[in-house]
């Protein structure tokens, strides 16, 4: 997917071997995931059987967003986790745990402003025969007008008045007749 629906890039961290922990901080992983997104993406662990070693976050400079090992045996097995290691993460400063985090539907903010509600615009100039919006008005803007009239279409991606091109608040044949007069440079304005 693109970066208009990515925030998080993630990481699978399966590096225990032969029953012993690994508690690398894995940080040349890191640094290619935040180079390949251009330092603009988020970037986690989001698996992993041995939790990173707190010094070792530290020392590689491995900002890990967040990690998350698997429950039970994943997490509380010496062989992946000892509990000295896991103990130390989570009591670390570098780490938030859940009971660290505010209420979140009581946190009060501070120091933020609402956006001011801006006044309404001024409509957008119309230009009226201009049924595409492409600020051109032609042969295309004809052939809308006749397929909303012969009810192939229901609408324009502009206001309906742009059809309206003698100002009768109805938009049938009659406008036709007039895009088509100016079109064909019959008349060089339409009767508003």
């Amino acid at each position: 997917p693109g970066d208009d629906v990515v925030d998080i890039v993630g990481y699978d961290k399966y590096n225990a071997k032969d029953g012993l922990p690994n508690g690398s901080a894995i940080s040349s992983t890191f640094y290619n995931l935040v180079q390949l997104t251009g330092g603009k993406k988020l970037v986690a662990m989001t698996e992993n059987d041995t939790i990173p070693r707190v010094q070792n976050l530290i020392d590689e400079m491995a900002g890990w967003l967040y990690f998350c090992p698997w429950y039970d045996w994943w997490i509380m097995s010496e062989q992946n986790n000892p509990s000295k290691w896991v103990k130390e993460m989570y009591q670390s400063d570098y780490c938030i745990t859940l009971d660290e985090l505010p209420d979140l539907k009581t946190y009060p903010i501070s120091g933020y402003n609402p956006p001011e509600e801006e006044e309404p615009s001024e409509e957008p100039e119309i230009i009226y025969g201009d049924l595409n919006n492409d600020t051109i008005i032609n042969s295309n803007d004809a052939v809308l007008l006749s397929r909303y009239i012969l009810e192939i279409i229901g609408e324009f991606s502009v206001p309906m008045k742009t059809a309206d091109l003698n100002g009768d608040e109805t938009v049938n044949s009659v406008d036709y007749t007039l895009l088509k007069r100016y079109l064909l440079e019959v008349i060089t304005q339409f009767p508003l």
